[in-house]
């Protein structure tokens, strides 16, 4: 503030007001702050404010923008740390929200499970013969169809 501002405002223009708030650097908290004459909570030169109205100050919370968190958790700011079926794993992190046995789909899905009784690598549930180890890989997705006649010798 210049002499002459602290003059029309009253103020003694010998003692030194750095930030221009009126309060003289002698008494003032926060010389170099023009909002605070005090630290407060999160200090001089930053707001004592709670952006998200949490409770927590912005200057404490990691989620400036998220009231419902102040650390971002597993699933970062914004985003629930939900585990809906219990499984250990943020529903942020896995395919399976709703299966406890599992956190991505498999070759089965979610809900079923990838059991593979004979140990060739494919699952029960896609394996035209669970049982027995199938060289012939998974049971085909599509029916081949052939036209009428085709077995009857015509073309």
């Amino acid at each position: 503030m210049s002499d002459r501002q602290e003059f029309d405002r009253n103020l003694d223009p010998t003692v030194k007001d750095s930030d221009g708030d009126g309060a003289a650097d002698c008494i003032d908290g926060c010389p170099v702050d023009p909002y605070k004459t005090e630290p407060g909570i999160c200090g001089c030169g930053v707001p004592d404010v709670d952006t998200d109205g949490d409770g927590t100050l912005d200057c404490h919370d990691q989620c400036v923008n998220d009231p419902n968190k102040i650390v971002p958790g597993v699933c970062g700011c914004g985003v629930a740390d939900t585990d809906t079926d219990g499984d250990g794993t943020a529903d942020c992190n896995e395919a399976c929200d709703d299966d406890p046995d599992k956190t991505d789909a498999g070759q089965g899905g979610c809900g079923v499970a990838d059991t593979d009784t004979d140990g060739d690598g494919i699952a029960d549930c896609i394996d035209n013969c669970p049982a027995t180890v199938n060289p012939e890989g998974p049971a085909p997705t599509t029916a081949t169809f052939f036209p009428v006649g085709f077995f009857l010798g015509g073309s």
